[in-house]
């Protein structure tokens, strides 16, 4: 069913009637939320996407001059919203994976450090295995190796990779079994064993 808001109440709204307004907002706030849930969004995400729009709506609306219907107005606001948090959320993940490339305690869990009682032989097999893998992983396409690196060499469960980068869950097993996929290929064209970098 199509929320429609009475324009006589809007523009009461617009006069000041405080009633009014506040009836303005509670059914504006639920024309937004239903706008969200047909475009997936739900819990959270959802409140606090059409609590920022209905704050603009309600800032705004003196200065609403029907050019559309108050509706098409509203979700016009909530839709840049969602954009740009979006467009916010996108350069987070990439300064995000930008750091994580560069950080040196991460990048320190590739070396297999030399064991100074070991075999030379083993060391040299080592040095070539961390050679292989660091060849490898640069292949992979960045978005595949941030999730992949957090979960296969800092042990970080899926949860807490989907939370920490906002994504959802399914992407992130999706991410590390494709990077899995690239990087045995990878290593067995090396003539290598995957199992040695715990990819089972």
């Amino acid at each position: 069913m199509t929320i429609k808001i009475d324009p006589r109440l809007v523009r009461q709204a617009q006069r000041g009637d405080a009633r009014a307004t506040e009836e303005v907002a509670t059914m504006c706030r639920q024309l937004l939320c239903r706008r969200l849930s047909g475009l997936g969004v739900y819990g959270d995400a959802q409140e606090d996407l059409a609590q920022k729009a209905l704050e603009v709506v309600l800032r705004k609306l003196d200065g609403f001059e029907w050019r559309a219907s108050f509706e098409t107005w509203a979700l016009a606001i909530l839709g840049r919203i969602r954009c740009r948090q979006e467009q916010d959320e996108r350069k987070l993940r990439g300064r995000e994976m930008l750091e994580a490339d560069t950080d040196p305690e991460r990048d320190s869990k590739l070396e297999l450090a030399p064991d100074p009682d070991g075999d030379p032989v083993d060391e040299v097999a080592k040095s070539a295995l961390r050679d292989a893998l660091a060849d490898c992983l640069s292949r992979v396409p960045p978005e595949r190796r941030e999730v992949w690196l957090r979960h296969r060499l800092l042990q970080h469960e899926h949860h807490v990779i989907a939370k920490a980068l906002n994504m959802n869950g399914n992407t992130v097993a999706t991410r590390i079994y494709r990077a899995d996929q690239s990087l045995r290929h990878c290593l067995e064209g090396k003539g290598l064993t995957p199992s040695a970098f715990a990819m089972g």
